[in-house]
């Protein structure tokens, strides 16, 4: 067992580091990106507008200064890129919460790479870091930056229900008010109630940002042998 478990937490903080660093590389392009971007932008208003040479310059100028600017402003967002500690301690919390006995044996070797029937899923929201399922006979893994981590043993659970939240806000653009709709895909794991009734409020919820990424985990779950929700 001790293991299994070693090699699976070492496995699991080699996809953290390198979700880790892919974060911290993105977060840096869009340092270097912004006061270039801002400063073309404000150069060709320039040259649009009058075509003389010292506006181009002066606002080239001006708008690498605000670019810069808006780079310290992101600062904000840095430590959301320093996530490998957080995670790695929620991930062991988890374990602890969920795992007894046979079960955390099984579950760990269940997981480990190349494991029989092992199913990896893993995306990147654009404004998220990357996501990740692991779908085996008897468990789901789910972990996701900065601190969530999520273990669900399949033998408990009775049903799973699948919802769509909107969320909606109002923007301004050129005068105008803008509204705008994103969507959020949850799927909702209600586990068995000792009385046999039927449980109202689900035991555990993984959030999805497309729909197509619910259905390639739902399309799993119900390929997963002796198990029937």
């Amino acid at each position: 067992m001790e293991n299994n478990y070693t090699t699976w937490m070492q496995q699991e903080q080699e996809w953290m580091n390198s979700a880790q660093k892919k974060a911290k590389r993105n977060l840096l392009l869009y340092f270097i990106l912004i006061p270039v971007i801002v400063a073309a932008a404000a150069g060709l208003i320039a040259i649009l507008a009058s075509g003389k040479l010292p506006h181009f310059l002066s606002n080239l100028k001006w708008g690498f200064l605000f670019g810069l600017a808006c780079d310290v402003i992101m600062l904000v967002i840095l430590p959301r890129t320093l996530f490998a500690k957080k995670l790695m301690k929620s991930l062991e919390k988890e374990v602890e919460q969920q795992l007894t006995g046979a079960g955390r044996e099984e579950f760990f070797a269940q997981m480990l790479r190349n494991a029989p029937g092992l199913k990896e899923f893993s995306w990147k929201p654009w404004d998220k870091e990357e996501m990740r399922v692991l779908v085996n006979k008897d468990f789901l893994y789910y972990i996701s930056p900065p601190n969530t981590a999520m273990i669900i043993n399949l033998a408990q659970v009775e049903r799973i229900a699948i919802d769509v939240d909107e969320f909606t806000w109002t923007t301004r653009s050129s005068g105008y008010r803008v509204r705008q709709t994103s969507y959020t895909y949850p799927m909702q794991f209600f586990y068995k109630s000792m009385d046999g009734a039927e449980r109202k409020d689900y035991d555990r919820q993984i959030v999805f940002y497309t729909r197509e990424a619910r259905q390639q985990v739902l399309d799993s779950l119900k390929k997963t042998e002796e198990q029937s929700f």
